[in-house]
């Protein structure tokens, strides 16, 4: 990683979107849909069987991959899994690939409020996603009601009246992520928002649910391939759409 690189991240209500100069990261994956998107030169998406060099990149979650941005400003927008975004892409894009190159989006826009939720309006061809169930909705409500909680998929399972082997398989069905690791991203997600609202990163690691600050730092850099003290002391949080 570049250390003179400056982020800059927004926040919509269906996605997290940054833009970085010079940035190479190391491997990881996680359980977002990615866009990522340069203005003039290529940008080189690697994974374990192959590479792909294009100004816009469409990677399916799950896939193991390390990105590197040229020296001019990038877009890498995060997109959740459960959203009407990324199931508009999977199924115009990744019903049969796990990464695609695709025609960039304007983005002459420094504001991603301006230009990203129009790209990805065009991108649907597709039915609307189906619908979770309320018991699902109530499971992500309590989980997000209390992400500094544990939650032992027992008690998860109790307070919507199934068994637990019920509710880990109609969450994964309907949901695309397993509710373990989907609890660790939420709460991984919710540290980040906090140390870059200016918390330590052992507070932000301690109030999201994670054993310690060296939990949160693993956790930070298998899911997004670079360290919560990297992020604190070159991102800058702008702005919430």
């Amino acid at each position: 990683m570049e250390k003179n690189t400056r982020i800059t991240i927004w926040q919509g209500t269906q996605w997290i979107a940054t833009l970085a100069g010079k940035l190479d990261t190391d491997w990881h994956s996680h359980h977002a849909v990615q866009l990522c998107i340069t203005r003039d030169e290529a940008l080189t998406v690697e994974f374990p069987d192959r590479r792909l060099t294009a100004n816009a990149v469409l990677i399916e979650a799950h896939q193991k991959h390390r990105v590197s941005l040229p020296d001019e400003p990038a877009w890498i927008a995060l997109l959740q899994p459960i959203g009407s975004y990324a199931h508009g892409l999977r199924e115009r894009w990744l019903k049969s690939h796990t990464a695609v190159t695709v025609d960039p989006a304007p983005t002459t826009s420094t504001t991603p409020s301006e230009w990203l939720p129009r790209w990805l309006q065009q991108q649907h061809q597709c039915d609307t996603p189906p619908q979770l169930s309320s018991r699902i909705k109530q499971t992500l409500q309590h989980i997000e009601s209390d992400l500094a909680r544990n939650w032992p998929i027992a008690v998860l399972a109790e307070r919507i009246h199934w068994s637990p082997s019920r509710l880990q398989h109609q969450f994964k069905d309907q949901v695309g992520v397993a509710l373990r690791p989907y609890i660790r991203w939420q709460r991984l997600i919710h540290g980040l928002r906090m140390i870059l609202a200016g918390s330590p990163i052992t507070t932000a690691a301690l109030e999201s649910g994670f054993s310690d600050a060296r939990h949160f730092t693993r956790t930070c850099r298998r899911h997004f391939g670079v360290n919560p003290h990297w992020i604190a002391t070159y991102s800058r949080f702008v702005q919430e759409s």
